[in-house]
């Protein structure tokens, strides 16, 4: 099978760019090991020019707005502000907003969506005029643009060669949703400790999410005891 671009990773940059390159006629592969939809750890905020490139692909997205950022550290020094001219963000569930996002690039007949498949071997033209090799097991595919948008620590860059030096300073990453009474914060929260960063984003009234990223000398007050940890972090 031939494509014009191969796209690996089906999350929202992939997914994205496969709706876009499909509406200007472009045939695409989008592949991704992940099965939809997935949870996965993040902040879940979509700032006003994220929010504004969803809607041009004819998403509407649904969540709880939020009009700036609020920084706190442990002290309770707090910094905020608020987005100009009047723009507004969206806490979105990120498994909605990744599972939105593949329905519609599978909706697209230029698109060849394939889940639960994972990229096995690359081989990257020597010459002009060659084409791109993608090996899937038994199944050969070959392009003329191949796109890795399957994250920060890309198989497929590493699979091409271009892989970059892993960072000295490893972080880590957890998520979780809590439910509440119903309120309304048009913020979203960074408390800031040593080592480690909590996001409090609000995704409708009556849910929260929390994401924790750490190093990791940072995990050490989390440990054993998460859910206290992340109490003790936002001062709950």
């Amino acid at each position: 099978m031939h494509y014009d671009v191969i796209i690996v990773g089906a999350g929202p940059a992939g997914s994205s760019l496969a709706i876009h390159l499909a509406r200007q006629g472009r045939r695409c592969a989008l592949l991704d090991g992940a099965t939809f939809p997935r949870t996965k750890v993040c902040g879940e905020g979509i700032m006003p020019h994220g929010l504004a490139a969803l809607r041009r692909l004819g998403v509407e997205p649904r969540g709880a707005p939020f009009g700036g950022l609020r920084y706190v550290l442990g002290d309770g020094t707090q910094a905020e502000g608020c987005f100009p001219n009047g723009l507004i963000g969206l806490g979105i569930e990120r498994a909605w907003l990744d599972g939105e996002l593949v329905r519609r690039a599978a909706a697209e007949l230029q698109v060849d969506l394939r889940l639960g498949t994972w990229v096995r071997e690359v081989e990257l033209p020597r010459d002009a005029g060659q084409r791109v090799v993608v090996h899937l097991g038994e199944e050969v595919l070959t392009c003329e643009v191949l796109v890795g948008a399957d994250g920060g620590r890309s198989r497929i860059r590493r699979l091409a060669g271009l892989d970059a030096p892993t960072p000295a300073r490893l972080r880590f990453g957890v998520g979780a949703h809590v439910c509440h009474a119903p309120r309304f914060d048009p913020k979203v929260e960074v408390c800031l400790g040593e080592g480690f960063e909590v996001y409090t984003t609000p995704v409708s009234p009556t849910l929260t999410c929390l994401a924790l990223l750490t190093d990791r000398a940072g995990l050490a007050p989390f440990q054993g005891d998460l859910e206290g940890g992340l109490r003790r972090a936002l001062g709950a």
